[in-house]
Order: C-alpha cells, then sequence, then structure tokens
C-alpha cells in the first residue's frame, strides 16, 4: 500500500474549469487601471471617441488652421509664468494613434486650469497651429472625460 502523505486522497481523472462569461471591455479596461495601472486591451481613448466626431492625433499636421475636438490621456504638465508674471500650462498628451501638444494661454489656464488635475482623460478643442516646426492645439475649452 502506499503510505505517502497524501495517498489516501483520490486521484482526479480529469481537470475542470469553471465556465465564467468574459468582462465586457469597459470591465476589462478599469481592471486593467487599477491593477496594472496600464491599459492592455486597447488605448482608453478608442472608447471615448468611437463614433463621436473627434479628430484624431495622426489628422492633425492636416488641420493646421483649424478648429478641432480631441480626447487624450495627459502624459505630462509644464506650468510657466509669462513675461507679466501670469501662469499657462503647456500639456503633452497621446490618443491611440501618436502624441500631440495641447497650450493654455494664461485666460483659459485661469478658466481651465484645475480641470487638468481632476482626470487623465481631457476634451480639448481650439485651434490647431505650426509653432516652429511643432504642431500644438491652442485650447478654447477643455472637459473632463469618464
Amino acid at each position: 500500500p502506499d503510505t505517502t502523505l497524501l495517498s489516501d486522497i483520490p486521484p482526479q481523472d480529469a481537470a475542470f474549469a469553471v465556465n465564467l462569461p468574459d468582462y465586457n471591455i469597459d470591465e476589462k479596461l478599469s481592471a486593467e487601471m487599477e491593477i496594472l495601472e496600464i491599459a492592455v486591451t486597447c488605448h482608453p481613448t478608442e472608447r471615448i471617441i468611437a463614433g463621436n466626431g473627434h479628430v484624431k492625433s495622426i489628422e492633425l499636421s492636416s488641420l493646421i488652421g483649424k478648429n478641432v475636438k480631441i480626447i487624450g490621456q495627459v502624459i505630462n504638465r509644464r506650468r510657466i509664468k509669462t513675461k507679466n508674471g501670469k501662469s499657462m500650462v503647456f500639456l503633452s498628451m497621446e490618443d491611440a494613434f501618436d502624441y500631440f501638444e495641447v497650450t493654455l494661454f494664461p485666460e483659459m489656464y485661469r478658466r481651465f486650469g484645475q480641470r487638468i488635475f481632476k482626470k487623465p482623460f481631457l476634451e480639448v478643442s481650439g485651434k490647431v497651429e505650426n509653432r516652429d516646426g511643432l504642431l500644438t492645439i491652442v485650447a478654447d475649452g477643455l472637459e473632463v472625460c469618464v
């Protein structure tokens, strides 16, 4: 007779798995952000912009001088003081396609500045400009996205 430690436990004929429903995309993204602090399934902005008429970052070079709305995730914020001592901010943002820059001049920063710290996803409206070879969106509106 086998007298090992687990010899009195009957062997399993086959492994079994519980068949559970899959998470929906929003649940997956939420769990990924909470646990991993990064989205793996898809870029979170893909879920927000689907069918809402926002431009993509890869389209900005063809929209110089135009007013646009774009949704992105804030990657970096850089606040500076103007010659007049007023604060303004430069945002580095990304969507599912590329990085882009946003400029909030003092009046817009005063009006919307608190929003850039609330949630990482923002809807920016403004004019696409080419400043010294760099594309930027000069913001005239800013909304927090879910």
